[in-house]
């Protein structure tokens, strides 16, 4: 792989200092730089800038992980820029305007916003995909938890074209302990798992977990034609990838996305490095880390920290092609252990309290603290930690357009290319079609198993149940008049309790037109005083 050794330095140029990116045909040396800026002062014109340079200088793929904002940031490379601002400082530094093609990618939900939308590629994640640390971010637990273990085995051994449903039932399979009292019933709002005490209790849990993937449908099987292609996306260097996560509400969700898909990139670059099919340099970038990783961090913000880190460690021990570019407006309120994992880091205009901090940790003298004074009113300008020796420096605007507080990334799309704009009804209607019959599947299933179940229970009481009197009168009722019998006045008891007739027909595995039907029956034959209900013994099955 004949690759670039680029090398981030500050030279001179139109009479101040500006960082320059330099190669020489050689290996590529990745780094992991953080910017640290406050709000409005150059932190997101200078990331795009730095992109782009590299860019331009290894010919690599660049990939936007995040959108933390929703705002579609990273598509307005796409445009040519046109704020008065923004010509004015290329005309300066002698840069043509400029504007990139873009592949944007959005995880597929039901959710979708409806009418015409720009051209995405609506993705999908594979269970079998999935890692310790992706269900660590997801479950809120420790990756070598007990319960993340079982989830991370199953995975592994499901049959590629197995949905989220055979997922969790197989779960459901294997923690299934010593018969309860009382069976759980399967719940059609949670997967159609049994829910209750013990064993089952945690699978109840399981299946809560993966809840948001009904409507977020892009957690799928490994079969699935919308599963991301790394290996094709990774030979694109003439696009920028940008990933979406508009319509996806979910704050813990985003995270996942995230580190499912950083762990997947790096693993599969390595992986492609090994077989000598990885042509390019990598440029990974991941916006606003502290909305991400907060130093506080809890929940799925604190596992996506430890994952992050040790994606950080791992591009430079192993994915020697990568390189990640992040930013942060706080510093002091990003997670120590991501911060700290950068080996470069920009320090631009900051806050009261991370100026104290940042001062005080370094022992800067007066001179330097005096640099980071020259920085307040010049947005773009940044202090380079460890090289503070170098003075303030410059770094140029990007040659497209940065996404405006006024701008909406889905009007601007439509502004220029308005031809490619389409609507996804068809999509929407063949996830949603393709989700309802998993489903349909499933309960079937499980209606088989419940109905088994059932009939081997009431054998079991009915042979209990048996009295001296049949056998004294020689009286032998038939099999199927015993199970109906039992299955009336079951059904009537359910119903008192206060189940409704789906929970009724689920407990003794009939529908819930026919366990009404029961009940009803019992009720007449109690309303008669009837001993015992007169059931025609050529009766056909109900259906389940």
């Amino acid at each position: 792989m004949l690759l670039k050794k680029i090398k981030m330095r500050v030279k001179p140029y139109n009479n101040r200092n500006c960082l320059d990116l330099v190669g020489n045909n050689r290996e590529v040396t990745p780094f992991q730089l953080l910017i640290v800026s406050t709000s409005g002062h150059g932190k997101g014109t200078s990331s795009e800038a730095i992109a782009e340079r590299w860019k331009k200088t290894t010919n690599g793929v660049v990939i936007i992980l995040s959108d933390p904002k929703s705002e579609g940031e990273w598509t307005f490379v796409m445009y040519e820029p046109t704020e008065k601002y923004h010509l004015q400082s290329l005309r300066r530094d002698g840069i043509k305007k400029n504007k990139y093609p873009a592949k944007l990618y959005h995880p597929y939900t039901h959710n979708l916003q409806k009418g015409y939308l720009p051209e995405i590629d609506f993705y999908t994640l594979s269970i079998k995909g999935l890692t310790q640390e992706d269900w660590s971010v997801l479950a809120e637990s420790d990756s070598e938890s007990e319960t993340i273990k079982l989830i991370q085995r199953v995975a592994n051994d499901l049959e590629r074209n197995g949905s989220i449903f055979d997922f969790l039932h197989q779960i459901e399979k294997l923690t299934e302990g010593k018969k309860d009292k009382r069976r759980p019933m399967p719940d059609p709002k949670n997967w159609l798992l049994r829910s209750g005490g013990g064993t089952a209790k945690s699978v109840k849990e399981v299946g809560n977990l993966l809840s948001p993937f009904r409507r977020d449908y892009f957690l799928r099987k490994d079969t699935c034609e919308y599963k991301l292609n790394w290996e094709t996306l990774l030979s694109d260097s003439e696009n920028y990838h940008v990933f979406l996560n508009n319509w996806v509400e979910s704050p813990k969700l985003k995270n996942f996305l995230v580190e499912v898909l950083l762990g997947q990139v790096v693993r599969e670059a390595q992986h492609l490095s090994l077989l000598g099919k990885l042509k390019k340099p990598i440029l990974l970038i991941v916006p606003e880390l502290v909305n991400l990783c907060p130093s506080e961090d809890k929940g799925s913000s604190f596992y996506l920290a430890k994952a992050l880190r040790k994606s950080l460690v791992s591009m430079r021990s192993k994915a020697k092609g990568i390189s990640f570019l992040s930013d942060t407006q706080i510093w002091s309120q990003t997670s120590p252990n991501v911060r700290s994992s950068f080996n470069e880091t920009f320090y631009g205009k900051l806050n009261p309290e991370d100026s104290r901090i940042i001062l005080k940790a370094n022992s800067y003298t007066q001179t330097t603290r005096d640099l980071f004074s020259d920085i307040e009113d010049n947005p773009g300008s940044f202090i380079w930690y460890k090289r503070e020796s170098e003075g303030v420096f410059s770094i140029f605007m990007p040659s497209h357009m940065h996404k405006e507080v006024k701008y909406n990334w889905v009007s601007m799309y439509k502004k220029h290319y308005r031809d490619k704009m389409k609507r996804y009804d068809d999509l929407i209607n063949k996830m949603k079609r393709e989700f309802q019959e998993e489903e349909e599947r499933t309960k079937l299933e499980v209606q088989k198993r419940e109905k088994k179940y059932i009939e081997e229970e009431i054998k079991k009481s009915i042979k209990k149940e048996s009295t001296e009197k049949d056998e004294e009168d020689n009286i032998k009722i038939p099999e199927e008049k015993k199970i109906k019998s039992y299955l009336y006045k079951r059904s009537w008891e359910l119903h008192n309790e206060g189940l409704s007739d789906n929970k009724v027909g689920f407990e003794i595995g009939v529908s819930h037109k026919t366990a009404k039907k029961y009940y009803k029956k019992y009720e007449e034959s109690l309303e008669e005083n009837k001993e015992e209900i007169d059931i025609p013994i050529g009766e056909s099955n109900p259906s389940y």
